[in-house]
């Protein structure tokens, strides 16, 4: 960057926010100095763009600018309508509650000046602290002030200084090659090091004021359960400068302090299917399993539940329980001892990652009698379970798939349906 009309503006860099514009032109700012006495604020709104897209509400396309819409977003996506979120909670329109962001701030915001023989310049620099961001830069492959502006380097020896476009790609580049390993580092210094905003209200709403101007790391770090991906961790710089987009067309014209960004998440409740057939081995047959089947006294029947899974993309996404009720009819017992997990990478079922037995300690089995004598079996990932599911380097994002089987005591011929 060799002058003030090439700033580039850090908002922002990562494919997961509605199409944030990497780099802004700054050539017209009418004040290109930053007002240091300031602060800013970071407002966030999240919707549920996965389904608005599909109810043919929302354009994809749609480029932000940091500045608060609410005729092109605020009154599509959000609104008085309330209705059921997948976890029980209520929202209005697209509203994604309980979402919990955590920022902390990475760098300080320097504008230096310097003085060249052809092209005298003001540079806009991040001043990361070399003890404290070490972690920090560490993650974006930029340890030991890698990639640093070197001409700075005599400002303050306890600081790396930065351009925008480096930092940018370093995380971009990080997050496309090890997004797992990236995203989890940089949620682990966003909660070690920084403030969690309040969790997304009905209007799917979070904000934090009175922000120190500088540059910030923001994370998702809770996510209600229909939340199936979370947000890639970005940087954004307070102030930045305005860009053009769907919303403004004055790019390049004025500093931003007071910032609203609208990232997005992928959403899908888990769904069950239960499925049965006539045990092959009690009665040699080879029927496939089906929703509905027949059966005489005596007969065993094998069944399946097959449940997908969330992708497991980060910490923040991690299980904390996966279990697995199930109730049977009155009169019908179960095969006790015979459970197993199967768990594949596809939603076919075709790809098997891995198969799990009760005696492998990955889950548990109980039985219980309910009213009207039914009876209940709950299969409860343990905490080897979660472990593998969670950390495993096999890909969990599909289905899985639990076995068993139960017995008809009596000369009824149910049908039983999923």
């Amino acid at each position: 960057m060799k002058s003030i009309t090439k700033i580039l503006s850090l908002f922002l860099a990562l494919t997961l926010l509605l199409s944030f514009p990497v780099a802004v032109s700054a050539a017209e700012l009418e004040n290109a100095t930053i007002d240091e006495s300031r602060t800013g604020s970071l407002t966030i709104y999240k919707y549920d763009l996965t389904n608005a897209e599909k109810d043919g509400v929302w354009d994809s396309s749609y480029v932000s600018t940091g500045v608060y819409d609410e005729t092109g977003v605020n009154n599509v996506l959000g609104g008085n309508a309330s209705s059921t979120l997948g976890n029980g909670e209520t929202g209005y329109g697209y509203a994604i509650k309980g979402v919990e962001f955590t920022y902390a701030k990475v760098a300080d915001i320097f504008q230096y000046g310097e003085t060249e023989a052809t092209d005298g310049h003001v540079e806009i620099l991040y001043a990361v602290d070399k003890a404290k961001g070490a972690d920090f830069l560490k993650a974006l492959g930029l340890a030991d002030g890698k990639n640093r502006y070197e001409k700075a380097d005599a400002l303050d020896a306890s600081k790396y200084f930065y351009q925008t476009d480096v930092l940018i790609s370093a995380l971009s580049s990080g997050l496309t090659a090890n997004a797992t390993t990236v995203k989890n580092a940089m949620e682990r210094y966003a909660a070690t090091n920084g403030t969690a905003m309040p969790l997304t209200d009905s209007y799917g709403k979070t904000k934090a004021e009175n922000l120190p101007l500088g540059l910030y790391l923001v994370a998702e770090t809770k996510v209600p359960e229909m939340v199936v991906s979370t947000t890639d961790p970005f940087l954004v710089s307070v102030p930045m400068t305005s860009v053009n987009g769907t919303n403004a067309n004055d790019g390049g014209t004025r500093w931003i302090y007071d910032i609203t960004l609208y990232p997005k998440n992928l959403t899908g409740i888990p769904s069950l299917e239960k499925t049965l057939r006539e045990a092959k081995a009690d009665t040699g047959k080879t029927d496939d399993y089906a929703h509905t089947g027949t059966a005489s006294a005596g007969d065993t029947i094998d069944y399946q539940i097959i449940s997908t899974l969330p992708s497991i993309t980060s910490e923040a996404t991690y299980l904390s329980c996966y279990t697995f009720i199930d109730t049977l009819s009155a009169g019908l017992t179960y095969t006790k001892g015979d459970v197993t997990l199967e768990i594949f990478s596809d939603a076919a079922c075709k790809n098997a990652v891995t198969t799990w037995k009760e005696a492998d300690g990955y889950f548990t089995v109980s039985y219980n009698d309910t009213q009207n004598g039914k009876t209940a079996m709950t299969v409860e990932m343990t905490a080897k379970g979660l472990a593998e599911i969670n950390n495993s380097q096999a890909v969990y994002t599909d289905a899985s798939m639990v076995n068993s089987g139960f017995c008809l005591p009596s000369a009824s011929i149910p049908v039983l349906r999923s």
